[in-house]
């Protein structure tokens, strides 16, 4: 995959995970809460500075009650 499609994909993630955790409205620290994830990291996946890992999804989905997949699908 190249950089572009990488970039892409993390923006893309980013922005679905958003989306979603502001449907629940929930803010980043409540998300970190119920995901056990630090909140830096949860804007980060959200500005697309950063891709979560598979683990990271896991915990986010379960947080926010959705599937794993959701974030992949635009």
């Amino acid at each position: 995959m190249t950089q572009s499609n990488n970039d892409k994909l993390t923006q893309s993630v980013g922005k679905k995970l958003r989306q979603i955790r502001e449907s629940y409205s929930l803010t980043t620290s409540e998300l970190a809460e119920r995901s056990k994830i630090v909140e830096t990291d949860i804007i980060e996946f959200e500005n697309g500075k950063k891709r979560p890992n598979a683990d990271q999804i896991i915990h986010l989905s379960q947080a926010l009650n959705v599937t794993p997949s959701i974030f992949f699908i635009e």
